[in-house]
């Protein structure tokens, strides 16, 4: 059993390290493209945020006029 829990350990860090690594390359890679595409990304990130936002608005509405 202290194996089996060691070994899930030992792939769930690896696992965690490696999204980290991958992590940290694009956001060195973002900022070696320079600020225009991270404000790119930005307006994407904002516009599905309202879009996002907007829907849960749209939804609230019709439960409270359903009410």
């Amino acid at each position: 059993m202290t194996v089996l829990c060691g070994i899930t350990l030992a792939i769930e860090t690896g696992l965690t390290l490696f999204v980290i690594e991958i992590g940290a390359s694009a956001m060195v890679k973002l900022i070696l493209a320079g600020i225009p595409y991270l404000a790119d990304v930005c307006l994407i990130i904002r516009e599905i945020l309202s879009n996002i936002s907007g829907r849960i608005r749209f939804c609230l509405q019709k439960i409270f006029v359903g009410l």
